[in-house]
């Protein structure tokens, strides 16, 4: 069989001369390869978050921000994605590689040329290197960093603190505890004093515990790294002393005195800490489920957090899934082929060679998952930016015009993944091609479209039911598997085979029943923001101390849910994400 595309076909049976490639090629290949996957390592632990002078979080490193365990599973993801980009393109070839050079090597030289415009080691190619910039921060987030190890210094920062073990009068009288005195621990939660103490006591807990080999739950490599971010520390706190003291003189003549600046001074200095004890903690457990252990000794009182079954990326299992299903599938409508003349003769267009599983297997991975790539980045980003949901008072509710947007978007990312994986296979990119090939890009669109709207169900509570959450899915891809493989046939100017038009639908119907009977319940078992949990279980304890305070569930509600005039008129449950306003709420509650 020749490597020319049929019509109204996306994929076919290769012949045995489509894909021969000499030994000179395959050696540059495999040298491309070996260059990205170096190169991949190490520029994935280069960081993709903006710099801010006034958020340590972004000047460290992302393997200080992220588990090992995370890490180690977001590299492989990155690592194999960018060797992937290399192997595509070089198969793919020059004639559809618009690189903006003159100098195109020959095609035996093409990947390693490939590979060093990658690692940058030739003139700069933007839209290659942003691909690897976008790679690389997708990647990132996959390991929550930094969500997570941000999450965990906002858990330290609204913990309550125990200053029992400080109390005894030898820790007192200690230098790295001057200017703090026994009433400071008991001082109002928001106060300069409460404040003082609890960054007086946590750093002269961390000077005791490396003084004294006692740092088995702190990761040594993360205290070691920024050791004199640590230091600047303990100098800020020194420095602090003498505007300590001047304040409580200005205390005891005027019982309203306050200081924001020195204020400010110790909560910029807490928020640093955090931040170094929570990365310290994270790296040396090896993940959320017992910070507590690490930082009991400092005085923190954790709850138990909320985790999330981050071992599972819901994207890339949900594409195994559907690919490891449309192999099945596919290999056995190739069986109905035997069936008996008489009840059925397969056409010319009909899968007919085992190696058409793999194909449409591979077909439908790059098509679909580009999609889901897309979709997810679009969604991402709305979110960040507050525009994905509508609000409807005190709620959010669904955006229809999302589900337009994440469609077309997908719909053009899946088209060109087809017809670049149609070129590869066949080496004859056409106009003809391209319009041939246009209308299967409704099934990407409605993966896109679909898996932004389960993740919405997720999020909002508002799943439908198993069957209607799989059957509105597989119903949709099947039909626009059913219309494209008839349109493919019209604009061929071909007449429409019937046996393929029924296999390209009930390969959509398989598509979309898989993704769905996956992506939504996986979404559900991950559901983890680890800001978000961090924020309810603020709430939480807001709402826990007002029953303990007004001896009632309702009245507790009330109180949590009712405009504050100290909290600049808001509710406590509406000030959490800050945290001065937080224990302002928490000082408030316990004064009344």
């Amino acid at each position: 069989m020749d490597c020319v595309a049929e019509a109204g076909k996306l994929t076919v049976s290769i012949g045995k001369n489509c894909l021969s490639y000499d030994p000179a090629f395959l050696l540059t290949l495999a040298m491309a390869v070996f260059v990205v996957f170096l190169f991949s390592i190490s520029k994935f632990g280069e960081s993709t978050i903006q710099k801010n002078d006034n958020d340590l979080i972004t000047q460290l490193l992302p393997k200080y921000l992220a588990t090992p365990e995370e890490y180690s599973r977001a590299l492989i993801l990155y690592v194999t994605a960018m060797v992937g980009i290399v192997v595509v393109l070089s198969l793919i070839g020059p004639s559809v590689l618009a690189f903006g050079s003159s100098n195109i090597p020959a095609p035996n030289a093409l990947p390693l040329f490939i590979a060093l415009v990658i690692v940058g080691m030739l003139p700069n190619v933007p839209w290659l290197q942003e691909l690897e910039r976008q790679l690389r921060r997708f990647a990132h987030e996959r390991a929550y960093i930094p969500r997570a190890a941000r999450a965990t210094a906002e858990q330290l920062a609204s913990a309550e603190f125990d200053f029992q073990i400080y109390k005894p009068t030898h820790i007192l009288n200690s230098p790295a505890m001057r200017g703090v005195v026994v009433a400071d621990f008991s001082a109002a939660r928001d106060s300069i004093e409460y404040g003082w103490a609890r960054l007086s006591c946590m750093l002269y807990q961390l000077r005791r515990m490396q003084d004294a080999g006692l740092i088995e739950q702190l990761d040594g490599e993360v205290l070691d790294q920024y050791a004199k971010d640590f230091e600047n520390l303990a100098l800020s706190r020194r420095s602090m002393e003498d505007d300590i003291a001047e304040y409580r003189r200005q205390k005891t003549a005027d019982v309203y005195f306050d200081d924001d600046e020195l204020h400010r001074s110790i909560r910029k200095s807490l928020r640093q800490l955090y931040v170094l004890l929570a990365c310290a903690v994270r790296l040396q457990l090896g993940d959320d489920t017992d910070t507590n252990s690490g930082l009991r000794p400092f005085g923190f009182v954790l709850h138990s957090a909320k985790i999330g079954e981050g071992n599972r990326n819901v994207m890339i299992v949900g594409l195994a899934v559907m690919a490891s299903t449309i192999f099945i599938a596919v290999y056995g409508i190739i069986g109905v082929e035997h069936l008996p003349a008489r009840i059925w003769q397969p056409s010319d267009d009909f899968p007919k060679a085992l190696s058409e599983p793999f194909i449409w297997a591979i077909s439908s991975l790059l098509g679909h998952g580009t999609a889901i790539f897309v979709a997810d980045k679009i969604r991402s980003r709305r979110l960040a930016k507050q525009k994905w949901f509508i609000k409807a008072g005190p709620n959010l509710k669904r955006n229809p015009a999302n589900y337009v947007l994440v469609a077309i978007f997908s719909g053009i990312a899946g088209f060109c993944m087809f017809y670049l994986w149609t070129v590869l296979l066949f080496g004859a990119p056409s106009a003809k091609l391209a319009i041939l090939i246009a209308p299967y890009s409704l099934l990407p669109a409605v993966t896109g479209g679909f898996y932004v709207f389960h993740l919405d169900s997720v999020d909002l509570d508002s799943r439908p039911s198993r069957m209607w959450e799989m059957g509105m899915q597989a119903f949709a891809t099947a039909f626009c598997g059913f219309a494209a493989a008839s349109a493919a046939f019209a604009l061929s100017g071909s007449d429409v085979v019937i046996d393929y038009v029924l296999f390209y639908t009930t390969l959509g119907l398989v598509i979309g029943g898989s993704l769905a009977w996956y992506i939504p319940s996986a979404a559900a078992a991950n559901k983890y923001d680890p800001i978000a949990d961090v924020l309810a279980a603020r709430i939480a304890s807001l709402k826990s101390a007002a029953v303990e305070k007004y001896g009632s569930e309702e009245a507790a509600q009330q109180w949590v849910e009712r405009p504050n005039p100290a909290l600049n008129d808001r509710a406590p449950k509406g000030v959490v994400a800050d945290i001065a306003m937080y224990e302002k709420a928490v000082t408030l509650l316990r004064a009344a």
